[in-house]
Order: C-alpha cells, then sequence, then structure tokens
C-alpha cells in the first residue's frame, strides 16, 4: 500500500502510518489477501474501472463490513502496470438496510399468497405490480396478464375503475392511507369489499406503490 487515505485506513482498522508499505497479506487474513490480489490482477487485465458492487471484508479488529470497491490500473507509455488505483466505500448501513427490506418483502408476500383476501400492488402510474391467488379467481384472469396492466385496464364497471383511480391517486398523493368501499360485480360472482390503500415507500422514502 504506497498511499493509503484516512477514511481508508479506518476501515481497515490501521492507521495511516502503520498501514503504508504493507502488503494486502499484512493487512487481511489470507483468503482475503489473495481475493484482493485477484482483483487486481482483473483491474489490470481488464485496462477499464473495475467494480465489485458488494464484498465482505474484515478489518484488523476481526469486525466485517460490505463494501463496494473500485479499482483501475495506471500504465506507463509502454502499457505495463505501475500501480493499482483502489477505492473502497463503506455501504454496511446501505446493504444491511436494503437486506432487510427484501426479507420483509419476502414475508409480506408469503402473507399476501396466502391470504383470504384480495390483496393487489399498483405503481405511481396505476400500473398491476403484484396480484395475489384471490385477485386471480376473482378476476378470472391468471397473473401473468394482470401484471404491467393499469387499472384502467381491467374488466371492472366504469364506475367502479373511476372510483379506484380516485382513491389509489388520494392515497399517493396524501401519504395516507385510504379506504374505499364498493359493490362490485366479478366473473365469479357479486360481491361487497371494503378495502384499504396504503402508501408503501422505497429506501429513500419515497412513495413507489399502494
Amino acid at each position: 500500500a504506497s498511499d493509503v487515505y484516512k477514511r481508508q485506513t479506518q476501515l481497515l482498522g490501521y492507521p495511516q502510518e502503520e498501514a503504508l508499505g504493507r502488503t494486502d497479506y499484512d493487512l487481511f487474513p489470507q483468503a482475503q489477501a489473495e481475493r484482493c490480489q485477484e482483483d487486481d490482477r482483473e483491474a489490470i487485465a481488464s485496462h477499464h474501472l473495475w467494480k465489485q458492487p458488494e464484498e465482505v471484508i474484515t478489518n484488523k479488529t476481526g469486525q466485517s463490513c460490505i463494501t463496494h470497491n473500485r479499482k483501475v490500473a495506471v500504465y506507463d507509455a509502454a502499457g505495463k502496470a505501475q500501480l493499482v488505483i483502489g477505492i473502497v466505500e463503506d455501504i454496511t448501513a446501505r446493504a444491511t438496510a436494503e437486506n432487510a427490506l427484501r426479507q420483509r418483502e419476502k414475508e409480506v408476500r408469503t402473507l399476501a399468497e396466502n391470504s383470504p383476501d384480495g390483496i393487489f400492488r399498483v405503481d405511481t402510474e396505476l400500473r398491476l405490480q403484484y396480484v395475489n391467488p384471490i385477485v386471480e379467481k376473482l378476476l378470472a384472469t391468471p397473473r401473468t396478464e394482470l401484471i404491467g396492466k393499469r387499472i384502467t385496464e381491467l374488466s371492472l364497471p366504469t364506475a367502479s375503475i373511476a372510483q379506484w383511480q380516485t382513491v389509489i391517486t388520494k392515497a399517493i398523493e396524501s401519504s395516507q392511507e385510504q379506504q374505499l368501499e364498493l359493490k362490485e360485480t366479478y366473473p365469479t360472482g357479486n360481491y361487497s369489499f371494503l378495502s384499504r390503500v396504503v402508501p408503501e415507500r422505497n429506501v429513500k422514502g419515497d412513495i413507489t406503490s399502494v
């Protein structure tokens, strides 16, 4: 390590002066050091910016963190690599939050798939992103034919579509849960519903669906 910046040394767990002049094998466990060396070789061979979106590294104290790594080789006039510049970004908090969100979505989907109630999700353009088996049954249409359709393209009475559009738009614009009570006729019969329309946010806090 011929040049190590302060934030990277903090990530590695070494003071800057202690990290300078050391090799990967001095700074990391053997398996991790070998991976770093292989990454360097790939960066050199690629002649482009090399990226590893997620990689787990272990620092001096034995703590593990998730990093986003980028490397680029610098070549001399003859095209021979002289050094590799590495940029290591600690994304532990973000990756952990995203993993937790994916796990939550998996759990919610499991509940939705087995719910006795009809559940569907639409994006901010009112396109169906998900329907559970109950909705498939009510509409007598497989989900493969429903996903991507707008609410306005469903085989529902015009009045019902207008009410769904109004309540969904209000939920998105107000960021508040809305309720809709309807009597509707589907291919499988006549039904009375009390529906909840709940805004959903992404990791940035933006409403992306209901």
